[in-house]
């Protein structure tokens, strides 16, 4: 009996471990045995370019998940950046200058995220949602629904560019991937966000400053979310004032995925790509397959159920 309940323990172990990784691998396979297309070089750099916004919102709301709280507004945030930066370029900004106008919108949402959070004690469910809300509306005070219109080719290079072939949206999910990976391993502040996740009643006891790194955190969050708007209306070719709210359900899929793959309910960076890379695939899968997008939502419900349900049974042990 021991012995049985033993192996089903270690069962249980290996699904919420490499669960994921073994679902990934299948529906790899699926595709590429019902669409020849699917297992091609110049697919996989279309699901590059499609999962960039994906990966960078996604590590935005792990940064978030990790200090055990979450972040609802990134899509209207980085929407909003997005936008914002389109618009510096229609008025004759330099690419350079309408970047940094998305970066700072995103890190002023994001200061006022970690300050309503930390600071006022606002649950971040209600604090973000808000924000998010007063994101879209500025979005369409400004916009009125139409498209912002005005973008020059080397604002777009940074969604369809290459560089000695190589798309550069992977090689912007590269450096995404590893600073932040590196950020959250490797430095005192990365490994205080888990602290605080983890218990943060023993982290203020023990002398970390709380409110500062969460209001860090969610900086971050936002930063992120500039950088993501920017990607998304490079990948349009305009300014969309609904683009980028569609993000939030699938980011927050991908920093739960990420939970479930080779740690037990831990957010981490890797995990956030691989699952970033599961709902790229799946959506280019479905798409290529030309199935309906109603069932695209329902597929993507389903991914998120799971993983959150591998990844809270990880957290619990």
């Amino acid at each position: 009996m021991l012995k049985e309940k033993k192996g089903n323990e270690f069962l249980l172990s290996l699904l919420k471990k490499y669960g994921t990784l073994a679902a990934l691998v299948a529906v790899i396979c699926v595709f590429s045995l019902l669409e020849p297309r699917f297992f091609s070089l110049t697919n996989f750099y279309n699901i590059a370019r499609q999962m960039t916004v994906l990966f960078i919102l996604g590590v935005a709301e792990t940064y978030a998940l990790i200090d055990g709280e979450i972040d609802l507004s990134i899509g209207w945030v980085a929407g909003l950046a997005g936008i914002l930066a389109v618009a510096a370029q229609a008025e004759g900004y330099s690419t350079s200058m309408a970047i940094l106008i998305a970066l700072i919108i995103g890190l002023l949402f994001g200061l006022c995220n970690g300050f309503l959070i930390a600071v006022i004690g606002i649950e971040s469910f209600i604090a973000t949602l808000g924000l998010g809300q007063i994101a879209n509306g500025l979005i369409f005070l400004y916009t009125k629904g139409a498209p912002v219109i005005g973008l020059r080719e080397n604002f777009m290079y940074l969604a369809w560019g290459k560089i000695s072939g190589i798309p550069v949206p992977l090689l912007i999910i590269l450096v995404i991937f590893l600073i932040a990976h590196y950020h959250l391993k490797y430095t005192s502040t990365g490994r205080f966000f888990y602290a605080i996740g983890y218990n943060p009643e023993a982290s203020l006891m023990s002398g970390l400053n709380v409110k500062n790194l969460k209001i860090l955190s969610f900086a971050i969050t936002g930063l992120l979310c500039g950088v993501g708007g920017v990607i998304i209306m490079a990948r349009l070719g305009s300014g969309q004032p609904t683009a980028g709210p569609g993000y939030l359900l699938n980011a927050i899929a991908v920093g739960y995925l990420g939970a479930s793959v080779l740690k037990e309910g831990e957010f981490h960076i890797l995990g956030t790509l691989v699952g970033a890379v599961f709902i790229g695939i799946l959506i280019n899968g479905l798409t290529i397959l030309n199935v309906q997008y109603y069932y695209q939502f329902i597929a993507t419900g389903l991914v998120l159920l799971i993983a959150v349900g591998l990844a809270s049974m990880g957290r619990k042990k």
